[in-house]
């Protein structure tokens, strides 16, 4: 066997330089692969959560819908029975008497004072909606790495079958 001094290769300077080029390529493609894939995992764990916030919303809404006024102040439980996809979840409920902000104020900025009937109204309806809603917020808790991450929803909760209270008007024409 003969070698040419002609004949033409690789030196080994060139495959090392090769090699740390293609290293470094490497090492940004994994980095980039890995960020993404975090990513990806945080997005599907917070659509997981939306899910859950509605469906216990939802489970609330249509369990307490015509006896709100047996809402617990505080609740809470996790999703274990929905499967081992769901198992690091937990939620909490929390609950409070609704309150009518007072609006009388507004009413006698009339020049002629306020109309005693539309005090009287809106009185009641204040007296209705403290005994026939509530404020419910439920929270939904996961941990994703070292960090706990919470999603709450609020919404009102009102029994409307309770009789709403409306004044005496009387009768056209009478006393």
């Amino acid at each position: 066997m003969t070698v040419l001094k002609n004949e033409k290769g690789f030196s080994l300077l060139e495959v090392l330089i090769a090699l740390i080029i293609m290293s470094g390529a490497l090492v940004v493609v994994s980095a980039a692969w890995s960020t993404s894939q975090l990513r990806v995992k945080k997005m599907k764990l917070n659509q997981q959560a939306a899910f859950l916030l509605d469906y216990k919303m939802a489970d609330i809404q249509r369990k307490y819908k015509d006896t709100i006024t047996q809402l617990p102040e505080a609740e809470a439980g996790d999703f274990a029975d929905m499967g081992k996809e769901y198992k690091d979840f937990t939620w909490t409920l929390t609950s409070k008497k609704f309150e009518m902000p007072n609006v009388s104020s507004l009413l006698s900025q009339n020049k002629n004072g306020a109309d005693p009937m539309l005090v009287l109204i809106m009185d009641q309806m204040t007296e209705f909606f403290k005994q026939a809603a509530k404020e419910a917020t439920v929270t939904i808790v996961y941990t994703f790495g070292k960090n706990k991450v919470q999603y709450s929803a609020t919404t009102f909760l009102i029994d409307f079958n309770q009789q709403l209270p409306l004044p005496n008007l009387g009768a056209p024409g009478g006393p």
